[in-house]
């Protein structure tokens, strides 16, 4: 990810766009076996419409290996993606 860019998916656009990154925090933690998780919280705003959200990224990072994202939310959640699957909350 681009340190001034994070391509995300977007409420009001309906689609992923590019965003720009107002803020970011990482916070890791390492595990028992040496491996890190590492937590990623991200202020973005869409550069289209301009709606600001929360990504919510974890990763993983094995000895030696390149990291592996295992988690992505985002808030408020991604309401159409729910509307593609069938979701009706």
């Amino acid at each position: 990810m681009d340190i001034k860019n994070a391509p995300s998916f977007c409420n009001a656009c309906g689609r992923e766009t590019d965003h720009d990154i107002l803020w970011l925090e990482e916070v890791g933690v390492e595990l028992p076996d040496g491996a890190v998780q590492e937590k990623k919280v991200i202020a973005v705003r869409c550069r289209g419409c301009k709606e600001c959200a929360i990504r919510e990224e974890t990763w993983y990072y094995d000895l030696g290996e390149d990291g592996e994202r295992t988690a992505l939310e985002y808030y408020p959640p991604r309401l159409w993606v729910d509307r593609l699957h069938g979701s009706t909350h």
